[in-house]
């Protein structure tokens, strides 16, 4: 896995940036033209905005989101024209309009769709997202709404040492050396933890002493969970057996729960609170449409 290979080699208390987008984006706009047609959206969502904590949560701690707020207002149907030749051909009209003719579309109608689309979002922008505005109060109301979801988890820093079931190449039995590493692990220091896993194990991040760094508490495995409950630091956990090995596992530090300052905390409740009050709106404003709407039934 390639996230689990950049904590491998991710120095201590090092930093992994990562960018993406989000979905519902510039190329779900696009295929939206086109759902007439069961064209398949194929967008990559492996790795977006909305599931990126799920999927760096198991090899990464401390995550944090940083937005970068910006729009695209195309308001000129040629502009959009333009825009769908390079992403859907080869930058010319010629290809795209050869793309259309394999959907079954041509070009008068895609300047037709895109006309409609353009409007429906130009009246979505001026009546549901233009007229939000969130107050300062508004936001720190809700920060203080909900106190346990704006505390960072009392976290560990640890050494793992891992001894697999299966035996290895010189045919040693593991239960052997669990025993042998017991005795070699009484009392030992971080520098001595570091150097009996580096010289017994080929577990993870066993070149840098087994150190995993920082992990919530309530991000360990359940196995971990129970002997690490009341552990001090320097505390040394173990054998502790799963299905696949035996482990050792050394409490280098503890940070209890901190509470995340409202200052840090505010952007992302402002943004929470604008979706939340622009979904309202839309759903207002295509009631209000329905209810508006003359619909004449000639016979």
């Amino acid at each position: 896995c390639g996230l689990r290979e950049a904590r491998r080699v991710l120095k201590e208390n090092g930093t992994f940036y990562c960018a993406t987008y989000g979905e519902n984006g510039m190329m779900d706009y696009i295929y939206s033209l086109f759902r007439d047609y069961q064209v398949q959206n194929q967008a990559n969502r492996n790795f977006t905005l909305q599931n990126g904590k799920e999927k760096l949560s198991p090899f990464f701690s401390d995550i944090v989101k940083d937005l970068y707020e910006d729009a695209l207002e195309v308001t000129n149907v040629e502009d959009m024209v333009d825009s769908l030749a390079r992403i859907m051909g080869d930058g010319t009209r010629e290809s795209l309009e050869r793309r259309l003719k394999s959907f079954g579309s041509n070009m008068h109608e895609l300047r037709a769709k895109a006309r409609e689309k353009i409007a429906t979002d130009v009246l979505i922008y001026r009546n549901c997202i233009l007229p939000v505005q969130i107050s300062p109060k508004e936001v720190f109301l809700a920060y203080e709404a909900n106190p346990a979801r704006w505390k960072k988890q009392e976290q560990l820093e640890i050494q793992l040492l891992q001894v697999l079931k299966k035996r290895t190449g010189d045919g040693a039995d593991p239960k052997k050396i669990v025993e042998n590493l017991k005795d070699m692990l009484k009392d030992a220091d971080e520098e001595m933890f570091g150097e009996i896993v580096r010289k017994n194990t080929n577990g993870p991040n066993a070149a840098k002493g087994g150190k995993m760094g920082w992990i919530d508490r309530d991000k360990l495995r359940p196995e971990f969970t129970e002997p690490l409950k009341n552990a001090a630091k320097g505390t040394i956990a173990g054998p502790i057996e799963t299905p696949e090995g035996y482990y050792f596992i050394r409490v280098c530090n503890l940070a209890g729960e901190e509470k995340i300052p409202f200052e840090k905390a505010a952007p992302l409740i402002e943004k929470e609170l604008k979706e939340k009050a622009v979904e309202t709106r839309k759903k207002m404003y295509i009631q209000q449409l329905k209810e508006e709407a003359v619909i004449r039934i000639l016979i």
